[in-house]
């Protein structure tokens, strides 16, 4: 295979394994209202595939919100969530609504958390509620708390593919560089 044809090849494969060039978006959650305040809250998430590793911290107890904002389910009542079903509905709620609202409980042994486009919705039959309840070892007390939160996209990171095929297309430029020099060092000793 010629140099030429190594380094277009190199491109070609670079281009097509690159998209997307970001696979997810880290987005981060900050939190006001009253105490405790939750102290950790993110999420990656990708319009294609929906949420993965959404985990919050509250009160001292890990929530994993994942499969609840995969398994959102809307009934439209807020302008906000724009007719979006599914994931992105959930996305919605994080992202697009002006009072979002979350509530926090934390009984004797257990603890649940929420995240809702409006207080009614907070308060409402598992509708419009992105929330985890998990059963605690210990009895931390029995705290409660509400508030309202914002949500800001961090650097996304990029894809695997794409970080490979820059690598092999790195080595395809490197490895043409030697050989153009290689070639005129050739030509130069024949002369």
């Amino acid at each position: 295979m010629s140099d030429q044809t190594f380094l277009a090849a190199a491109i070609l494969t670079a281009a097509t394994w690159s998209s997307p060039v970001f696979a997810s978006t880290l987005y981060d959650i900050t939190f006001t209202g009253e105490t405790p305040l939750p102290t950790t809250a993110s999420f990656l998430y990708d319009s294609t595939t929906g949420f993965s590793q959404f985990f919050l911290t509250w009160d001292g107890v890990a929530f994993d919100l994942t499969t609840a904002a995969n398994n959102f389910s809307a009934d439209q009542t807020d302008a906000c969530l724009e007719n979006q079903t599914g994931v992105q509905a959930a996305f919605a709620v994080l992202t697009n609504c002006p009072s979002p609202f979350w509530y926090g409980l934390n009984g004797d042994d257990f603890a649940s958390f929420q995240l809702s486009p409006s207080e009614t919705d907070s308060f409402s039959l598992g509708i419009n509620r992105i929330s985890d309840s998990v059963t605690t070892d210990t009895v931390v007390g029995n705290d409660q708390s509400i508030g309202s939160f914002s949500t800001t996209a961090a650097v996304p990171e990029p894809s695997p593919m794409f970080l490979t095929s820059m690598s092999l297309l790195a080595l395809a430029l490197v490895g043409g560089k030697r050989n153009v020099l290689g070639l005129s060092r050739a030509n130069r000793m024949k002369s």
